[in-house]
């Protein structure tokens, strides 16, 4: 008794220190034993509603009949009229009879049942507990099969005799309704059970996917912090490389052989770092730490501030790399520093797949929208190429791009920015012909 009192006890701490576990509790038993409290409630209020109707019933109907027994000895018709009239019109009352107490015994006068009449009762114990002072009527319960029946029994004083009304009353039906209804009151209460059972089974599993949810984004953070940590351990040592490496490359007292192993140390350098910063992207877009401080600015300015950083790039390639600058302000809120990171991607990228010919930039201006158009005439994107374009780590261009190096997160983050902005990314290309880049904001 006392360890099932401690483990009662110890399963309330439990429910009292978890409000959800406390809910459910509550659906399972609190709910189902009110529901059957209250439908054993409205069951026995019905029943006693329905007794009370059936009583009052019975007194109408042997008030009626007092009232023609004063008149029965000389005008029987109207008892027996009324008699056929009740047969005729209550079929759950299925036997009255009118008995007349003689000194030869208690004699059937009238009946549903013509056979009785002029017969005496054989049973008599009933009559002699029917007082005619009382003005009112015994009811006896019997159980005939499976249905309950009463015997209503009134005894009337008619100018010094005493006659005895006795009706049957049949709850069969009434019976068999309620039973109905009872059972329809169980499939429901069963059918709410089982929700309940569904809906804190559910809730339970909610719960469950709760704390997973609470214990993959403790280790979503704890993975960011890792990540951050990393790249910024990393990038520490090879800015220290780069810059180590580029003081040796501008060195003259190493050979030409040195000095390419300076170069390749160099452009290793400088992959590692673009991967690095890629990641350390990754990680703050992922992690909803991207910064963003947008102002009202003319955007062409920051356009020829990337492409003059780029020019370069355009020139070593043998390429024309020109922006198409329009003669009034092209004002748009953003945040210039994330622009120009965006269109560096885009324009590097289009630099990185372009042969020979040009990469322009232009500038589609309407009431609502402005979209930067990037158009280059390099080896282009297949149609398959260009629906994964944008997916994570992912690489395009087939066999000829193999020799591109890249990390494949430059147009996934490219598209991460720009929808930060508010702004939209499309894509139109012909391979062999070239590519069209427009990424579009409204003003």
């Amino acid at each position: 008794m006392s360890r099932l009192r401690n483990i009662f006890a110890a399963g309330f701490r439990v429910l009292k220190s978890s409000n959800r576990l406390l809910f459910v509790a509550t659906l399972l038993f609190i709910f189902p034993l009110l529901f059957l409290y209250v439908t054993n409630t409205f069951i026995e209020t019905a029943e006693k509603n329905i007794e009370t109707a059936e009583k009052r019933r019975v007194a109408v109907l042997h008030d009626a009949m007092t009232v023609l027994l004063k008149s029965y000895e000389t005008n029987p018709e109207l008892m027996r009229e009324f008699l056929s009239v009740q047969k005729r019109e209550m079929p759950d009352v299925p036997e009255i009879r009118i008995v007349k107490n003689t000194s030869e015994g208690y004699k059937v006068l009238e009946s549903y049942h013509d056979e009785k009449e002029g017969s005496y009762e054989s049973v008599v114990d009933m009559y002699a507990l029917a007082q005619p002072e009382s003005n009112s009527s015994l009811i006896f319960t019997f159980i005939t099969g499976e249905a309950r029946t009463w015997q209503a029994l009134r005894a009337v004083r008619v100018q010094n005799e005493t006659f005895y009304i006795l009706s049957e009353h049949s709850f069969a039906t009434v019976d068999s309704v309620m039973a109905a209804r009872v059972q329809q009151a169980y499939i429901a209460l069963t059918a709410i059970f089982v929700f309940l059972i569904a809906l804190a089974y559910w809730f339970g599993r909610q719960i469950d996917w709760h704390k997973r949810h609470d214990v993959l984004v403790e280790k979503m953070k704890e993975r960011d912090l890792f990540t951050n940590m990393i790249a910024h351990e990393f990038r520490t040592p090879l800015t220290a490389i780069r810059g180590y490496s580029s003081f040796l490359g501008e060195s003259q007292a190493l050979s030409e052989k040195e000095q390419t192993f300076v170069a390749a140390v160099q452009q290793s350098t400088e992959r590692l770092l673009a991967l690095i910063n890629d990641f350390l992207e990754v990680a703050r877009i992922q992690s909803g730490k991207l910064a963003l401080e947008k102002s009202l600015v003319d955007i062409q300015p920051t356009i020829i501030a990337v492409v003059d950083a780029l020019q370069p790039i355009a020139q070593e390639k043998k390429l024309s790399l020109t922006f198409h600058k329009l003669a009034v302000p092209v004002s748009l809120t953003t945040d210039t520093k994330r622009l120009y990171q965006i269109l560096q991607n885009l324009i590097s990228n289009s630099l990185k797949y372009t042969k020979e010919g040009s990469v322009e930039i232009a500038l589609d201006i309407t009431p609502r929208i402005i979209s930067i158009r990037i158009k280059d005439t390099g080896m282009g994107i297949s149609a398959e190429d260009t629906q994964k374009l944008f997916a994570p780590f992912a690489r395009v261009g087939g066999v000829e791009s193999t020799k591109i190096t890249g990390t494949g997160l430059g147009m996934w983050i490219t598209k991460q920015m720009v929808e930060a902005l508010n702004g939209t990314i499309v894509v139109e290309s012909i391979k062999e012909v070239g590519t069209h880049v427009i990424v579009s904001f409204r003003r």
